[in-house]
């Protein structure tokens, strides 16, 4: 499916998303987080560069009006117009920086790149070179395959039974040795009880939601979200998987 057929579940995701975390949101009094009285709407600034003669400007506005016609008196959103795809970018980088930028780089990603800047406080400049994110895991890849030599990387890669209970195709975010060419997941053993019930639901969720997906089946659909730990309800997965496709009838055709 195309991106865009996807963006009106995403859009309603990022902007809820924006009023929990205070980002970009604003009160009548100036502040510097989002929230509301009890008899106010929150207001959200949402950034977008589908604007002016951008090909996605109408199916943009489009969604714009239909979220704030049935939510305006809970969540008012304002568009920011940003003209240009770099800009946007910039933006974005700016925003993000604010706070969880530096604390992913210097723990999760510091592990794939093998870049660590935990012995200084993190200082954000759009123009300074970093890590390379997960291009600089890519390189970090080519040069150990290119090498020769012996190391080891987190990859994202076929189980393979390194984490028992789960498909030999099962992908899996784990270190990995690698040695003449080729990777080696590292197993584990005896994972808890707790976590393999969480990593084999969240698993199950992937494989329907990609079936789902690939099929265009509802039924699918609605079995991917049932089993997700955060839905964990036929009816409400149901009841999500309708209004999805009412909302975006326009792109969803074909679903059966």
């Amino acid at each position: 499916m195309k991106m865009k057929k996807l963006m009106a579940l995403a859009l309603a995701g990022i902007m809820m998303l924006g009023v929990l975390s205070g980002c970009g949101g604003k009160k009548s009094e100036p502040s510097t987080g989002s929230g509301a009285s009890d008899s106010k709407a929150v207001e959200i600034t949402f950034p977008s560069m589908w604007v002016g003669v951008n090909s996605n400007t109408p199916w943009f506005e489009d969604r714009m009006a239909a979220f704030n016609e049935q939510y305006g008196d809970q969540i008012k959103v304002t568009v920011e117009e940003i003209a240009g795809d770099q800009n946007y970018v910039d933006k974005m980088k700016v925003l993000y920086s604010s706070n969880w930028y530096g604390k992913r780089e210097d723990a999760y990603m510091s592990n794939e790149t093998g870049v660590s800047r935990a012995k200084k406080p993190y200082h954000f400049d759009i123009y300074e070179k970093d890590a390379g994110g997960y291009a600089g895991v890519a390189l970090k890849y080519m040069r150990a395959k290119n090498s020769g030599k012996e190391s080891e990387m987190i990859l994202c890669v076929p189980n393979e039974g390194a984490i028992p209970g789960l498909l030999d195709t099962d992908v899996v975010e784990i270190t990995c040795t690698l040695k003449d060419g080729v990777y080696i997941p590292h197993k584990i053993e005896h994972p808890g009880q707790l976590q393999m019930e969480l990593i084999r639901r969240v698993k199950m969720y992937e494989r329907l939601a990609s079936e789902a997906l690939r099929t265009k089946s509802i039924s699918k659909a609605v079995d991917c979200l049932m089993v997700h730990p955060l839905v964990n309800s036929y009816s409400l997965a149901s009841q999500l998987v309708q209004e999805y496709l009412e909302s975006n009838k326009d792109y969803t055709e074909g679903w059966h």
